[in-house]
């Protein structure tokens, strides 16, 4: 699945670890784990963190959302 290895994908290309994104989104690390495996889809509000944090439209987010 492309959407699961491009979040982890973007973190890695802005040099962050999993907890240091879990830190700025105030979430677990769990939670981020959960996201770039597949686990649990991001909300919608999460989806628009991730794009702050790496600094790309959220349209260039290739991942589902939880509803």
């Amino acid at each position: 699945m492309y959407y699961l290895s491009r979040l982890r994908d973007l973190r890695q290309d802005h040099d962050l670890k999993q907890k240091e994104v879990a830190e700025l989104m105030h979430t677990s690390n769990t939670t981020i784990v959960n996201h770039e495996t597949g686990k649990v889809k991001p909300t919608i509000a999460q989806k628009k963190m991730y794009s702050e944090i790496y600094g790309v439209p959220e349209d260039d987010i290739d991942c589902e959302i939880r509803k």
